[in-house]
């Protein structure tokens, strides 16, 4: 499957169902943008890799809430 030709809600919807691949493509897309923010917030480089970390994870972990 190409999961760089998939939309969001296809990857979170398959994210649901534990593709793992969907979330590494979603990390992907977002996570350089998650690491920014995060870093802009803390000013800290491991904290910010730290906090983009535990977003993908809730992610991961609450994808049917979204």
């Amino acid at each position: 499957m190409d999961y760089k030709s998939l939309t969001d809600e296809t990857l979170m919807w398959l994210i649901v169902n534990s593709d793992d691949n969907a979330l590494s493509e979603l990390y992907d897309r977002y996570g350089r943008l998650v690491f920014s923010l995060s870093y802009s917030f803390v000013g800290d480089h491991p904290s910010a890799e730290e906090i983009t970390q535990d977003v993908f994870m809730r992610v991961w972990g609450r994808a049917k809430t979204y």
